[in-house]
């Protein structure tokens, strides 16, 4: 078989991350002098030409005039500043001129605008993004929480004589378009994220009295648009006729395009006429390999459909449908030109009079724990090799309930109910998520279908709640809601009065209030089988930034030898008027200065107070166990740490070291670590090992940020077990052995796969020794949710980084996977530790966790 492993760099393309930038103000109602500063902002976009490494910002809650021309320029981003609701930009009257126009560019980043045009004469895009007719190509470009409609398309992207590559549409929403919401042509590593399109085709009803009109889709890729992402997206079509929610057609002949299609729902287009290519979900045509996971179709109709083409065509050279829920469809035709497609845990279900449901022709087609629900004159499928674990009923959609066991389905609910048929009856598939993200197997096995059953929530609506952070801040602070709502909700809707942003769909969104006041915070949760919302009246209570103060001070060093001086400096805010140290062990054992030089002349570790006041009040922290006096000479380092690839919901497993592949020596003696070390197993050893890592300390006065690798002052390659605990080779937890240590402490954890991470405080003493553990809380580690992956409520290690770079990309397949596929042994390429480099390595681990990862300094 040819490889078929899809390609896919999704590049975070930030333009404005790790620059220094200008940042230049634009506020349309300004009527003084104007230099561009925040007191003296320009009024108009023709005021000033765009340079590089320029940050643009528009006054929230303005209108004025786009028609922007960005053109050969790096490293800038557009966007917003202010309080109220993202700025608006409009096309030029009486021309098709785009709102935002990007040729030519590096690095561009268009975010929190509002782009309105107008009808009768639209612009050609609300941002288009295209080539050159000479010289120069357009890379990195990001469209980001944006707010795009009545434009002929709503981001259109061409390439020129010169390519586009590398563009990102997220958290936007596009609507009230005339032909496609978007469009690519020639783009490889287009993806589009947390994106919700609908009303688009208007040019069906405008201009069109037949199925003609060329654009018209949701998403529409042609031509050479190699790795392609679309996740999280709603694609709503049921309102707007014709044409496709997404569509892939030819790329000229190569064959050679990949993509993944993962956590999207599909309403296929109202009055959708005449053969499957005239409309339908899905249009995807010649392709490579094609992975579509966690999704839905949802029909015409629930119970009754029978709209030509509400599925859609796909011919892929390799299809992997895993968790697809294609509710009330038919004609969704998977063959032509597949060689192989793969079905795991999909339900397929119509009642539309003699109609096919699935065409899997054309190919090798397997079919694992998944449903065909077919009314009795409508064909299930057509042209499966081979069905295993699986449930066909032909008949009276009456009878569905007894045969399936759902909840509702005639509301859309496929969940289970408790004696559901379906439950345990499944076969193990190495998928490791079901629709609803939740781990699988639930039970003794996997369930058939899209949901695996959890006990004592399957089929209740959601129970709205939510804590925060934090209920009382200062102006400016940031807050974050936690949802604690029950039953397995889907949606989540928040209101926030006063907050930026004022509204958010983000299950635990982070939000800004900006003016002093108290408010009240609204949260709507719905699930398939209903809703529920929770206000809670006057909940925040943001204080003027000029009442009480806010402690913080800084320390010259935390871990010292007896008889050393160090020097505290107050840092706190809201102008405090006096001081009140006290330093336990230390001398002097208070002050009343903003600052105080403090020796402390015996071991131990010790409390530091410091209690701060102005003319609103006073405030007072205790920081405990803060100060350490005395060498960390043998102190036991008690660490824990969960890898993503061998974790099961609660510990690790260890096959690679029941089969013998675990080496007996430790194995960072090479690139990137170059670790001198000669640890063996040859003093330990236990069924409960998972592998070898590699253990550094660092050392930085001025925070994690400061902990380079030129800092590091020990090493030691170690054993980790099961439950998550490293120990050294004797079988003991390690002991770091470094005497006269002054500055605050730093864990890194290295793994040959795994993305590696490090501490985001410093190493406080617990007994006679230092303790952290990685796995409860991700703001314990640099770089927090991108550094860590949750899984059932534990924190672990990224598995994927096969070169150990810090970042899961293309190299980490291409360099490390691909060489080795089928490969047995212990293989860095085998990211999920089932001792094989195979598919699922690729599926599982690879796809989910491209672009992730954190760089540690």
């Amino acid at each position: 078989m040819k490889n078929f492993l899809l390609v896919l760099l999704l590049v975070a393309a930030n333009a404005v991350s790790g620059q220094n930038f200008d940042t230049v103000y634009v506020d349309p109602g300004y009527t003084g002098s104007e230099n561009g500063t925040l007191s003296h902002p320009y009024n108009s976009w023709d005021d000033f030409n765009i340079e590089n490494h320029t940050v643009y910002l528009q006054k929230r809650g303005t209108t004025t005039l786009g028609g922007i021309a960005i053109s050969g320029r790096n490293h800038v981003k557009l966007g917003a500043y202010g309080s109220g609701d993202n700025p608006v930009l409009t096309n030029v009257p009486g021309t098709e001129a785009n709102i935002i126009g990007i040729s030519r560019c590096d690095y561009i980043e268009i975010a929190d605008l509002t782009l309105i045009g107008d009808y009768p004469v639209s612009p050609t895009a609300g941002v288009q993004v295209y080539g050159h007719w000479s010289s120069g190509t357009t890379n990195n470009i990001t469209i980001k929480n944006c707010d795009i409609s009545h434009c002929y398309n709503g981001v259109r992207i061409l390439p020129g004589v010169t390519d586009v590559e590398t563009v990102t549409v997220t958290d936007c929403v596009i609507h009230h378009i005339e032909e496609d919401g978007v469009f690519a042509k020639d783009v490889d590593n287009f993806s589009c994220i947390n994106t919700h399109i609908y009303h688009v085709n208007l040019d069906y009803f405008y201009q069109c009295s037949e199925p003609s009109c060329a654009a018209g889709d949701g998403i529409h890729l042609t031509g050479d648009c190699d790795n392609f992402l679309i996740e999280n997206c709603v694609i709503d079509r049921r309102f707007t006729g014709f044409k496709f929610c997404f569509i892939h057609n030819s790329d000229g002949g190569g064959y050679g395009n990949d993509g993944v299609i993962r956590d999207c729902t599909f309403y296929p287009p109202k009055d959708t006429v005449g053969s499957i290519s005239a409309g339908g979900a899905l249009y995807l045509f010649d392709g490579d390999t094609l992975i579509i996971e966690r999704s839905r179709i949802v029909g015409g109709e629930r119970i009754y459909s029978n709209d030509a083409g509400t599925g859609g065509q796909i011919s892929f050279d390799y299809v992997f449908m895993n968790y697809f829920l294609c509710d009330s469809v038919h004609n969704l035709q998977v063959s032509f030109r597949n060689e192989y497609t793969w079905v795991n845990n999909s339900v397929f279900t119509s009642n539309a009079p003699d109609e096919l449901m699935v065409d899997l022709g054309g190919g090798e087609a397997i079919v694992k724990n998944s449903v065909f629900a077919a009314g009795p004159v409508t064909t299930p499928y057509y042209d499966i090799n081979q069905i295993d674990s699986s449930r066909i009923y032909q008949g009276p959609s009456i009878n569905w309930q007894n045969e399936f066991g759902w909840v509702d389905w005639g509301n859309g609910n496929y969940h289970l109910m408790p004696n559901s048929p379906l439950r345990d009856m499944g076969m193990h598939t190495g998928i490791s998520l079901d629709l609803d993200n939740n781990a699988v197997p639930q039970g003794g096995a996997t369930d058939i279908g899209v949901y695996e059953f959890q006990e004592g929530t399957t089929g209740l609506a959601p129970v709205a709640g939510f804590i925060a952070t934090d209920s009382t801040i200062m102006v400016g602070e940031s807050i974050t809601f936690l949802d604690q709502s029950t039953n397995n909700p889907l949606t989540w809707s928040w209101s926030f009065e006063g907050g930026q942003p004022a509204t958010s769909n983000n299950q635990n969104p982070t939000v800004q209030f900006p003016n002093a006041g108290i408010y009240s915070i609204t949260l709507n949760v719905s699930n398939a089988s209903g809703s529920d919302q929770i206000t809670r009246e006057g909940f925040i209570h943001v204080e003027a930034s000029s009442l009480l103060p806010t402690v913080d001070f800084t320390v010259s060093y935390q871990h010292i030898e007896p008889g050393q001086t160090i020097v505290f400096t107050d840092q706190s805010q809201n102008n405090p008027t006096s001081w009140h140290w006290s330093f336990e062990g230390g001398v002097p054992p208070a002050s009343p200065s903003s600052y105080q030089y403090v020796s402390y002349p015996e071991p131990g570790t010790y409390d530091v107070t410091l209690k701060v006041t102005n003319g609103y009040g006073s405030t007072e922290v205790t920081y405990h166990q803060y100060i350490t006096v005395g060498d960390v000479e043998n102190s036991p380092l008690n660490l824990k740490v969960f890898l993503e690839g061998p974790f099961r919901g609660q510990n690790m497993f260890t096959p690679i070291y029941t089969l013998g592949y675990i080496p007996d020596t430790q194995p960072y003696n090479s690139s990137p670590w170059n670790y001198s070390g000669n640890e063996q197993m040859t003093d330990f050893s236990s069924p409960l090992i998972i592998d070898w890592v590699l253990v550094e300390i660092r050392q930085s006065i001025a925070g994690p940020e400061y902990a380079t690798e030129d800092s590091t002052v020990f090493s030691e390659a170690a054993l980790l077990l099961k439950y998550g605990n490293i120990i050294g080779t004797d079988g003991e937890p390690l002991t770091m052995n470094v005497p006269g240590l002054n500055d605050s402490l730093y864990v890194v954890i290295h793994h040959r796969n795994h993305a590696s991470i490090m501490s985001s405080i410093a190493l406080q003493k617990a007994g006679d020794g230092f303790a952290y553990d990685f796995t409860t809380n991700p703001n314990l580690t640099y770089g927090g949710v991108y550094a860590l992956k949750n899984i059932g409520g534990s924190w672990v290690m990224r598995a994927g980084d096969g070169n150990s770079d810090g970042l899961i990309n293309n190299a980490d397949k291409n360099d490390v996977l691909l060489p080795h596929y089928y490969e047995t042994g212990y293989k860095r390429g085998d990211y999920n530790f089932d001792g094989m480099v195979n598919i699922f390595d690729y599926t599982n681990i690879w796809l989910s966790n491209i672009g992730k990862g954190i760089i540690i300094p």
